[in-house]
């Protein structure tokens, strides 16, 4: 899998009648050479591309097709299409492959590469979607699910097809020449499919929001781990590279390329692309080659953008302000003594809410800026106004406050900014977490886009199951019942913003009449729980005695999808087993599949006290090398987050240290349980200036 050495394929395949084969190409049927038995393809030569980008399917797959997109198939299992308890939406999957083929046609000004596309559903894709050339393989569940999926589905699986759409351009047409280099695939991939979805009116106002959310904001704490690698890494060879597919690759890099068009000009950067394809269509590629389609005589761009994806980290951005005079600090997430070029819209919001604007360069420790002389009173100044740059701004507590009681915008991404910020507030203990709580609660009371809404119940969430003691919790458990019972309302919210306040609830549930109840009650009022908030539920009243293993695993909703029953069966019966880290020992041994992994630890921990998740840790810790050399890195990752982010305890920071000090251990898997150690210590810290406070 050298990707700069490219080959042309074909195939020749015998199988048994009854099945059906997709590859790169289209097939060709060779009659004379059938028999009762077997069938007889022949594909067509490819176009030239890279190894790793071959692709061969073949299985009782179905093909659906559409006259109005000719060229565009999907392929799935039969049972899944056919099953009335799933949801297919064909017509979905199809609008979205044509849009986005037409809309990276029309901006990359080259058409698409390619014969064909075929969609092609995996089952147990970990992966999620490759973007083998004509055959993007695609996880079954993001194009069946077994409920009617809600917008954040609809999200999820528009920008994964589209991802993968994109990459038949960026790394099919184009590759990286070498795998130190996979950004140049990956986050171009990643902001590319925001762009597309910033098209579809459906989308159009959240794209922003959601990039924000959901590929920039974790990215905060990730790349302030003191070995976290930076977007360009050493590669030595490809087996690394597995390595490489992490959220500094993909979301950072993207992060990065949308800091690039404001550098260099929205109308620059297009530019930039369409001639990148021009000049090295089916060819490999460097960095350095990629950047010569941007640079002009006013943005010499090597300097600048190597110093971002050269090194870790990013700029945190203190301001101070007076009338109309800006003082910005910038600091290094790092600690570092090293400054930052840093393109930024800088905007300064007046009490009216009028927003006034001005794109600027800060580069230096300490720089001014001002806006002109205006009559009206500035309320507060943020520095990266839309969204543009990878920073981190921090607002004073006065400033918050003065923020929140500004007239709201009505432009979506200032106030998820305006979110962050607060819930910035209390990690840099500028607010208490009850202070967080006084200032969310008025501020989604207005909020209208389910996406802002989420994020704040996420936040709240977080923070009351990490910062708070347990006897906070019930206090605000109490106030925070009341609170959501007031707000909900079918009629007048979106379907996530529902699910998201029922999720609070169900973190506010105490005893055993609440819990029986609590399903009922809400289907009177025509609001449905999904079938992940149901298991929540069940998985408390099985460890409490609530209700028997046997009620739960015969209830309608628990038995439509056999698959799920099988597997969630076996965790809730986890959850009964009093010897937690024998049951651990077992699964271990079994070698079982990721997506049984994760479920299995999710039933462990959730019935596990702070001594029993301590005890799991310290027996699960010494099989992470082994299950690391086993699984790819993406799968990896999530479990090693399941099994430290649930620690409560500070004596997992310590079972952590001493295996880290102890254990003989690959230099991704230390460097990623250094990041894991990390998170813990900040967040006891943060608990512990909680509880001081």
């Amino acid at each position: 899998d050298q990707p700069d050495i490219p080959g042309r394929f074909s195939v020749v395949l015998k199988f048994p009648w009854g099945l059906q084969a997709v590859t790169n190409t289209y097939f060709q049927i060779e009659p004379e050479t059938e028999n009762e038995e077997e069938q007889f393809w022949r594909s067509q030569q490819s176009l030239p591309f890279s190894t790793y980008l071959f692709a061969l399917a073949l299985g009782p797959l179905k093909m659906v097709q559409n006259e109005k997109y000719p060229h565009i198939r999907l392929y799935l299992r039969p049972n899944r299409i056919e099953n009335p308890q799933n949801f297919f939406d064909a017509s979905f999957l199809f609008e979205t492959a044509a849009h986005n083929l037409a809309f990276f046609e029309r901006q990359f000004d080259t058409p698409h590469p390619y014969e064909k596309l075929d969609l092609v559903g995996v089952p147990s894709y970990i992966n999620g979607g490759m973007e083998n050339v004509g055959a993007i393989f695609l996880s079954e569940t993001q194009m069946v699910t077994s409920e009617p999926p809600s917008q954040f589905q609809r999200y999820n699986q528009f920008l994964l097809i589209s991802h993968e759409i994109s990459h038949l351009w960026f790394g099919d047409l184009v590759t990286m020449a070498w795998w130190n280099d996979l950004w140049l695939k990956e986050s171009f991939a990643t902001l590319m499919s925001y762009e597309a979805a910033a098209q579809i009116s459906y989308f159009r106002d959240e794209v922003w929001v959601y990039f924000h959310e959901r590929a920039k904001r974790d990215l905060f704490r990730l790349d302030s781990h003191s070995r976290i690698k930076p977007v360009i890494r050493d590669v030595p060879d490809a087996e690394t590279a597995d390595w490489s597919f992490d959220g500094i690759c993909y979301r950072k890099g993207a992060a990065l390329l949308k800091q690039l068009q404001l550098y260099v000009g929205t109308e620059n950067f297009w530019a930039g692309i369409q001639t990148f394809f021009k000049r090295y269509a089916f060819q490999a590629v460097t960095f350095q080659e990629m950047l010569n389609c941007f640079e002009s005589d006013s943005n010499p761009l090597p300097e600048y953008m190597f110093s971002w994806v050269k090194r870790s980290g990013y700029p945190k951005i203190f301001i101070q302000s007076s009338n109309h005079h800006i003082q910005l600090r910038q600091e290094d997430s790092l600690r570092q003594q090293r400054l930052w070029t840093i393109p930024l819209e800088l905007q300064q919001i007046e009490k009216s809410g009028k927003i006034l604007s001005q794109q600027i360069r800060f580069q230096e420790k300490q720089q001014s800026f001002s806006f002109p002389s205006s009559s009206e009173d500035i309320a507060y100044v943020y520095p990266n106004g839309q969204d543009f740059s990878f920073v981190r701004p921090i607002l004073k507590r006065d400033a918050l406050e003065v923020a929140f009681r500004c007239p709201r915008s009505t432009v979506p991404i200032q106030r998820m900014l305006l979110l962050s910020a607060l819930w910035d507030g209390v990690h840099f203990q500028e607010i208490s977490f009850f202070q967080f709580f006084e200032m969310l609660t008025p501020f989604l009371e207005q909020e209208k886009i389910a996406l802002i809404y989420n994020s704040g119940i996420d936040k709240f969430l977080y923070g009351a199951a990490r910062y708070l003691t347990e006897s906070q919790q019930i206090s605000l458990k109490f106030r925070f019942k009341s609170w959501v019972e007031h707000q909900i309302d079918p009629r007048a919210m979106p379907q996530d913003s529902l699910l998201s306040l029922l999720d609070l609830l169900i973190f506010c549930i105490e005893t055993k009449e609440e819990a029986a109840s609590f399903v009922e009650t809400y289907s009177l009022k025509n609001i449905f729980l999904s079938r992940k908030q149901k298991y929540t539920i069940a998985m408390q009243e099985v460890q409490k005695g609530w209700k028997s293993l046997q009620e739960i695993t015969k209830a309608s909703w628990f038995i439509q999808d056999p698959e799920f029953s099988q597997d969630h069966t076996i965790y809730l019966q986890t959850i009964l087993r009093s010897n937690k880290t024998d049951s651990l020992q077992k699964m271990i041994e079994r070698k079982i599949p990721v997506g049984t992994m994760s479920g299995y630890l999710e039933a462990l921990f959730f019935s596990a006290n702070e001594a029993e998740k301590v005890l799991l840790l310290e027996q699960i810790l010494p099989s992470f090398p082994a299950l690391a050399d086993s699984m790819r890195f993406w799968s990896f990752t999530p479990l090693v987050t399941k099994v430290t982010s649930k620690q409560t305890s500070p004596d997992a920071i310590s079972v952590l240290q001493q295996f880290l000090g102890k254990a003989s251990l690959s230099a991704p898997l230390q460097d990623l349980l250094q990041g894991a150690l990390e998170d813990l210590e900040e967040d006891f810290q943060i608990r512990n200036a909680q509880n001081d406070a």
